[in-house]
């Protein structure tokens, strides 16, 4: 394959491509708003990407392409195909092409000079690849004196993703420490640097790494850290497994049926410790385990700062972390009306329903008497919990403004002694940042009826508060059902691992490969020594 033959297939790919270019250039040339110009010239280049480079390289198998082709394909490319070369990089990392690699970053290395800076950034991903780890220094501190102040802000993840990957893996928490107090999600870049840690390094480097973590890190790195342990005494082999269950203690992770699984897997084959390893151990309403009969704590709730949790919520997701996003979900009167409620509550709320959702879920709205259906869902709360001061929060919807539907929840709450009050927002409004920083301000033990996720206010409050409020969701939300029972009950005992070296072990784990934050977590690995 010559480079001519290469430049040439690819050439006419991009006719289409150039096409646009054009037009687009064209149609707002003559407006006055320039960064339309740019953003759609920037964005047209960066697709041509995938599409049309696969659909000419991949039938092509791996081949190599001389320093000098490759130079003087360079010279031979329109101006516009500034991604040119980037394309090609992007295509030879995610391909199985180890010839094309070596071609690649060979004749880029040739000409450092006169490629841009992301044509250096999938160069240095490459040289990683390659475990070329001298070059890699080289150009990594040569980025480092090119890159300009704002440069290094653009480029930071892209760097720090690569150093992450090679034997200067240390590197990468100072390329990341401005992306961090932006409350940036790191996490896969600290995975990688957990991975590694145990391939260049110590295995104390890797704990080290571990704590660093947001939340349980994903199958990969356990399953590193296992086969670490291949040519070590199973003594040692089980004191440092030992330590890795104590910081997913420390850290109350809970793992994927995949990585239980392994872990049980390695324990059962050990040839001279002899253990038992039980998947899909449940616990009873003593807190048993059904199994092994030890007993586990109930949910410790000390581990949840519910005021200070409520004030970083109020700060990120409420009202935003600065003026742009002010106020994003609410309108200052909502805001204001909110503090009102909250502060005029003589005792802390032990119920907060998702009214919509919860009138949705089981179309109630279609029904003729849905303040009847409503009542009896209070009922069965206040049967499971003996919950007695419920709130709904709702968007303005109509028939929580009639009385007829307050009528049955009267009666019921006359019966009961419970309490029913409302709390409603605009129509436009987000209602759920209200359910949710109510429930904080509540305490302990309020629980919270809705079948959401709340996955877009988990990532906008941070790494460590959403890791937070998925912990605290799997204790106290009652998980709305469409059909049959009314909701799933929150998790029985505290979430974490319990145990230790001498007594075994219990450990949590997620059913099935789809994690369900919010959803109670009832499977646990029962692990014991055999006498």
């Amino acid at each position: 394959m010559s480079a001519y033959r290469m430049y040439r297939l690819l050439y006419q790919k991009f006719h289409l491509y150039n096409y646009c270019i054009y037009n687009i250039r064209g149609r707002f040339f003559s407006k006055s708003n320039y960064k339309i110009t740019t953003l759609f010239e920037n964005a047209t280049k960066q697709n041509i990407s995938r599409s049309y480079i696969n659909s000419v390289l991949s039938p092509l198998g791996d081949f190599s392409v001389s320093v000098s082709d490759c130079r003087d394909m360079n010279n031979n490319l329109p101006s516009t195909h500034l991604s040119f070369w980037p394309c090609l990089l992007n295509y030879a990392s995610y391909h199985d092409c180890p010839e094309l690699r070596r071609s690649l970053t060979n004749y880029i290395l040739s000409d450092i000079n006169e490629h841009s800076n992301a044509t250096l950034m999938c160069t240095l991903k490459l040289l990683g690849i390659q475990e070329r780890y001298t070059e890699f220094k080289s150009l990594y501190d040569y980025l480092l004196l090119r890159l300009n102040p704002v440069e290094k802000k653009v480029f930071q993840n892209d760097v720090a993703k690569s150093v992450a990957r090679t034997p200067f893996w240390k590197d990468t928490p100072e390329l990341l420490f401005s992306s961090e107090t932006k409350k940036c999600n790191n996490s896969a870049i600290y995975e990688q640097m957990c991975s590694s840690a145990l391939k260049f390094d110590t295995i104390s480097s890797f704990f080290e790494c571990m704590h660093k973590l947001s939340g349980s890190p994903r199958e990969n790195v356990f399953h590193e850290f296992f086969n670490k342990l291949n040519g070590l005494e199973e003594e040692e082999s089980v004191r440092l497994v030992s330590q890795l269950f104590q910081i997913m203690q420390t850290h109350r992770w809970i793992i994927t049926y995949e990585i239980a699984e392994c872990i049980q897997r390695w324990f059962v084959n050990l040839k001279h410790e002899r253990w038992s390893g039980v998947l899909s151990a449940f616990v009873n309403r003593g807190y048993l385990c059904s199994v092994c009969r030890k007993s586990l704590p109930p949910p410790d709730m000390s581990q949840f700062q519910f005021s200070q949790m409520a004030d970083t919520f109020y700060e990120t997701v409420i009202k935003g972390t600065d003026i742009e996003s002010l106020y994003l979900t609410a309108t200052s009167n909502e805001v204001m009306t909110l503090k009102r409620f909250v502060d005029s509550q003589s005792e802390p709320l032990d119920c907060i329903i998702d009214f919509m959702n919860l009138m949705n879920m089981r179309k109630f709205f279609s029904s003729d008497s849905p303040g009847l259906q409503v009542a009896e869902v209070l009922r069965q709360i206040n049967k499971d919990f003996n919950l007695r001061r419920f709130c709904f929060v709702s968007k303005g919807n109509t028939i929580i403004r009639k009385s007829e539907f307050w009528n049955p929840v009267k009666t019921l709450g006359n019966q009961l002694g419970i309490s029913v009050q409302k709390f409603c927002t605009n129509s436009s409004s987000e209602d759920d940042v209200f359910l949710l920083y109510m429930a904080m301000k509540s305490g302990p033990q309020c629980y919270i009826v809705s079948n959401d996720e709340f996955k877009q206010y988990r990532f906008s409050s941070g790494p460590e508060l959403g890791e937070q409020i998925s912990r605290w969701q799997s204790l106290r939300q009652l998980v709305l059902q469409p059909r049959g029972r009314l909701y799933q009950k929150p998790s029985k005992c505290d979430l974490c691992v319990h145990g230790n070296l001498e007594t075994g072990w219990h450990i949590p784990y997620y059913k099935g490969h789809h994690q369900k934050f919010h959803t109670a977590v009832d499977s646990w690995l029962c692990l014991h020594r055999l006498k």
